[in-house]
């Protein structure tokens, strides 16, 4: 029986050492996809990392062009200032160049007279009795011009608004 005994021990020895030998290869399994875990984690935060920077420069370079962009503006503003006789044709070509230049990069001007006044692109700063039913509600004056900038309102219109006459 010692013998048979032996044998048993035996193979217990052996499945013991081939489930340590298992649970080494599955440790050693687990440590090689922890490591690439971390390595692509890194790779990824580095790569955030590098498109945040990436498109705070691309901000500030297009910052920096409009910038250029609209010193040519102030330089014609300057020498109009400079010059003894103001020239109102002069300025109204620099307005045009100056708006010019902000049109291309996105801005659009609000028409609003005559339309119907929205408070989500327009700012109401008075209102003006009139007879006619049909301009009720409607904006008869801009004060101060509203704008898009990418078709996002960047500035309300201030705007009089018409309301009918009440009857006494």
């Amino acid at each position: 029986m010692n013998n048979e005994e032996d044998k048993k021990e035996k193979k217990l020895e052996e499945e013991i050492e081939e489930l340590k030998n298992k649970l080494k290869e599955k440790e050693e399994g687990e440590d090689m996809y922890l490591d690439q875990l971390k390595r692509l984690k890194a790779e990824f935060e580095n790569y955030r990392k590098r498109m945040e920077k990436q498109s705070v420069d691309n901000f500030k370079c297009g910052e920096k062009k409009l910038a250029h962009d609209i010193l040519v503006v102030l330089d014609n503003l300057q020498r109009a200032l400079d010059y003894k006789d103001i020239d109102f044709k002069g300025l109204k070509l620099i307005t045009k160049d100056f708006f010019n230049i902000l049109k291309l990069r996105g801005l659009k001007v609000m028409e609003s007279e005559g339309k119907k006044f929205d408070h989500n692109f327009h700012h109401a700063v008075g209102f003006r009795e009139i007879d006619d039913d049909t301009k009720d509600g409607s904006i008869i004056e801009v004060l101060q011009q509203g704008f898009y900038w990418n078709d996002e309102v960047l500035r309300p219109a201030m705007v009089v608004v018409a309301r009918k006459k009440e009857e006494k």
